[in-house]
C-alpha cells in the first residue's frame, strides 16, 4: 500500500517531486513502527472520524501502545472471535487488563509516562466494537472474496469527469467564473492535483474522454 503526497514548494528539488509513503516502510521504521493494526489502535485511542478516543490518552501514549503490539492483539481478538461472543468477551477482558496495566504502571517503560486517568477511563465498553469494525471493514463496493466490484459487469475504469464535477459544483455550490474566487481558481487549488495523480496511476487513460471533458469544461465556463 502506498500513499502519495505533494511536497511543499519550499522543499521540492523540482516541480514534479512527490513523497511516497509505503506501509511496509512505515511499519519497519524505528520512529513510526506503526503496522496496520497499530494504526487502527492509534486512531481508536486518540479519536478519529468514528469516535472521540480514550479520555486522557495523548498521541505519544497511543503511539507507544500501538508500537508495543496492543493493536495486533486487539485486531487478532476481533478477527478470530467476532462470531463467538463468549470467547471475544474473554479475549477483550484480557486485552483491556493488559492495556490498563501498561497505562497505570508502565512496567516495561514503553510509555513516556504513566497515564492513570487514561487507565481509569478503560471501561468494559472500550473499545467500541462498531468503531473497530468500521476501521477494519470499511464499507466499499469491493467484494471481500473476489476483490472485484459488486455487479462488476456494469463497472468500467474511468477517469474523473471534469464536466460532471463542474456541473455539480455549479448546481450545488453556486460556483461560477464570474464570482471571486472563480471556479477555475478553486479547481486549480483543490482539484487539479488529485485529477493529475488519478491519471498517473490509472490502469488505462481514456484520452478521448479526457479531451472531451476538457473541451466541455471550457465551453461551460464560456456559457456561464
Amino acid at each position: 500500500m502506498s500513499y502519495f503526497d505533494s511536497i511543499s514548494t519550499r522543499f521540492r528539488p523540482n516541480s514534479d517531486s512527490v513523497e511516497v509513503y509505503e506501509a511496509d516502510q512505515i511499519a519497519s521504521s524505528p520512529e513510526s513502527g506503526l503496522t496496520c493494526a497499530g494504526t487502527v489502535l492509534f486512531a481508536i485511542l486518540i479519536g478519529g472520524d468514528y469516535g472521540g478516543g480514550l479520555t486522557s490518552c495523548g498521541a505519544k501514549s497511543a503511539h507507544a501502545l500501538a508500537k508495543a503490539g496492543y493493536g495486533e492483539r486487539l485486531v487478532s481478538a476481533w478477527t478470530n472471535y467476532h462470531d463467538n461472543p463468549t470467547q471475544l468477551h474473554q479475549s477483550l477482558d484480557e486485552w483491556r487488563s493488559e492495556v490498563r496495566d501498561a497505562l497505570m504502571y508502565n512496567r516495561q517503560g514503553q510509555l513516556p509516562t504513566r497515564r492513570l486517568d487514561a487507565a481509569k477511563a478503560i471501561t468494559p465498553a472500550f473499545p467500541d466494537l462498531t468503531i473497530l469494525n468500521c476501521y477494519l471493514n470499511p464499507l466499499t463496493s469491493w467484494h471481500p472474496e473476489t476483490h472485484q466490484p459488486v455487479n462488476s459487469q456494469f463497472w468500467r475504469h474511468q477517469d474523473p469527469s471534469i464536466l460532471g464535477i463542474t456541473r455539480f459544483c455549479i448546481h450545488h455550490f453556486g460556483w461560477t467564473n464570474t464570482r471571486s474566487p472563480s471556479i477555475f481558481t478553486t479547481f486549480e487549488k483543490v482539484l487539479w492535483e488529485g485529477c493529475a495523480f488519478r491519471l498517473i496511476y490509472s490502469v488505462r487513460l481514456y484520452l478521448i474522454d479526457a479531451r472531451r471533458d476538457y473541451d466541455w469544461f471550457h465551453l461551460a465556463l464560456n456559457v456561464i
